[in-house]
């Protein structure tokens, strides 16, 4: 059996590099590409929470927990797309964050729903996998599966840039 593989060679460029020095270029491309790419995910989740098409069940005359203010309609997120606003709380939570080489997006916001009751704290949880009573309407790994050739090209782009800086030094 024949295996195909793709590798993606910075050629010269390499030539008497200090391991360090690559990795440090390698650490502060990585950081940036999360950073670039991440403020783009946060805002893709926020804008599709707020302003997606919605094609669930309409609910009426409600009442915001949260807000205790009266709403004449609410159309709800059908199963599998992203989930739709009621309160504002999953969208002002949502957020990123890097430690190390791993980039994380989710509910991050203190008092977002920390200041809600226990049964509603795991409410994106509950919204990103579903349970027993409700089907998902993921929002991050979809979100997550869009951008990760986004990710993949900006890293491989910064290190190229650093190399070649690194090269003229």
């Amino acid at each position: 059996m024949q295996t195909v593989y793709f590798t993606y060679k910075f050629p010269a460029l390499l030539e008497n590099l200090n391991p360090r020095t690559f990795k440090t270029i390698l650490k502060n491309s990585v950081t940036d590409a999360y950073k670039k790419i991440g403020k783009q995910m946060v805002s893709h989740i926020k804008e599709n929470i707020v302003s997606g098409k919605k094609s669930g069940k309409i609910y009426r005359n409600l009442i915001d927990p949260l807000t205790s203010r009266y709403k004449l309609f609410h159309v709800s997120s059908a199963p599998f797309q992203f989930p739709a606003k009621f309160s504002g709380a999953l969208s002002s939570s949502i957020g990123m964050r890097i430690e190390g080489m791993t980039l994380y997006i989710g509910s991050y916001k203190k008092g977002s729903f920390l200041s809600l009751p226990i049964s509603l704290s795991n409410y994106p949880k509950f919204l990103e996998e579903g349970s027993s009573k409700m089907q998902p309407r993921p929002y991050l790994a979809p979100t997550a599966e869009t951008f990760k050739k986004d990710i993949q090209r900006e890293i491989f782009k910064n290190i190229k840039q650093r190399l070649q800086v690194a090269k003229e030094v």
